[in-house]
């Protein structure tokens, strides 16, 4: 942007990392533009994201920025967004950072997938993929509300591991749940559920919970 910029980053010394490409960024650009002195105004913030719904959310509204401000239409017309470099599209990418497209790739298997995804209203991931790839839409509250009644007066607190794992096969196969609904409802991580379903044949119904 015009007077500040995003950086969706993995490190584990952010303030270091931060420093380190700042004073470098600085450098570069006082060299290029013939200046000397300082850029920025003020400190950096930041902001956790502590789940792949949460990156993803991230992505979609750093790559919307220039829209919202009324800059471009369109989140691949921005020449300075790293939204062109996540399939090779190759029309405006002039960024020098060299982006992590594991995560986007895990989601979206085509640019067109991820260019639906940017321009899709906001709101909930999971309805999004829910409505391209399964063409029934489970809502969050439907599988609550299933669960509830597998439990009856009982909370996943109170269920051994066994339970969970039996549990989470019978949604995973009864259902169009997408893993991170899953994930959100038996609140256990999204590699769980897509290991545990991935190494489970067909589960039947018999001996589960709040009996």
């Amino acid at each position: 942007m015009d007077n500040h910029w995003h950086i969706l980053a993995k490190t584990h010394h952010l303030s270091d990392f931060v420093t380190n490409y700042m004073v470098s960024y600085v450098k570069w650009y006082n060299f290029k533009q013939k200046k000397s002195g300082n850029l920025c105004n003020g400190p950096f913030s930041s902001s956790p994201k502590i789940n792949l719904v949460k990156v993803l959310d991230c992505v979609k509204y750093i790559l919307n920025n220039p829209v919202k401000s009324h800059i471009v239409r369109h989140p691949f017309d921005y020449s300075w967004s790293s939204a062109n470099q996540y399939y090779n599209y190759k029309i405006n990418n002039n960024s020098l950072l060299k982006i992590n497209d594991s995560v986007v790739k895990l989601y979206f298997n085509s640019i067109i997938e991820f260019e639906n995804f940017l321009i899709s209203p906001s709101g909930d991931l999971d309805d999004f993929r829910e409505e391209k790839d399964l063409g029934i839409k489970v809502t969050y509250s439907q599988l609550a509300e299933k669960l509830k009644s597998i439990l009856k007066e009982k909370s996943l607190s109170e269920i051994n591991r066994d339970e969970l794992v039996h549990l989470i096969r019978i949604f995973a196969f009864e259902t169009n749940a997408t893993y991170i609904q899953l994930a959100n409802l038996f609140q256990v991580s999204y590699t769980f559920i897509k290991n545990t379903v991935a190494t489970s044949d067909r589960p039947t119904t018999s001996g589960v919970i709040g009996q």
